[in-house]
């Protein structure tokens, strides 16, 4: 099995490290993903009886890893995914960038569209139905002579 490491847990959520390259949630691929990873985490390590219930509460795109939190019930999921909708809840990233960023420290805002039938998400120019506003913040913390930028404190949300 995959090795995944769990950060936090308690009986309504666990917070692990999403390992790149895996899914945040169930795909149609034969990739094992983060939710069936839990699911079948909880059933050989924890004893639990019957199919549990992993809530998804945020994605990080397959290729990026980091830390991911998830709800072991459904009470805890909606909680969690009120906090989400209200921005009680930010994302914050280390990203290494090659070329250059316009300034040292930016905001950018663009609207995004998702695509359920190819689970992509595009950006849109303009006011499209069901298309949300994203905001994206960042400060390059160091970069060097070829072109290569270290960004923290890159965070993100939608509206």
């Amino acid at each position: 099995m995959t090795e995944v490491k769990i950060l936090y847990e308690d009986k309504d959520i666990i917070v692990v490290v999403k390992p790149a390259g895996m899914a945040s949630q169930e795909e149609r691929s034969m990739d094992v993903d983060m939710v069936s990873w839990l699911k079948t985490y909880l059933v050989r390590q924890k004893k639990v009886k019957g199919m549990p219930y992993i809530g998804v509460i945020h994605r990080l795109d397959k290729p990026v890893g980091g830390v991911m939190v998830y709800a072991k019930t459904q009470q805890a999921a909606a909680k969690l995914s009120e906090q989400v909708r209200n921005n009680k809840m930010t994302k914050e990233y280390l990203a290494v960038l090659t070329g250059t960023l316009p300034k040292k420290e930016g905001r950018l805002e663009d609207m995004l569209l998702s695509n359920g039938k190819t689970n992509r998400t595009e950006v849109v120019e303009g006011k499209i139905a069901g298309a949300k506003k994203a905001v994206l913040e960042y400060k390059v913390k160091l970069s060097n002579p070829s072109g290569i930028q270290f960004c923290l404190r890159f965070s993100a949300s939608l509206s």
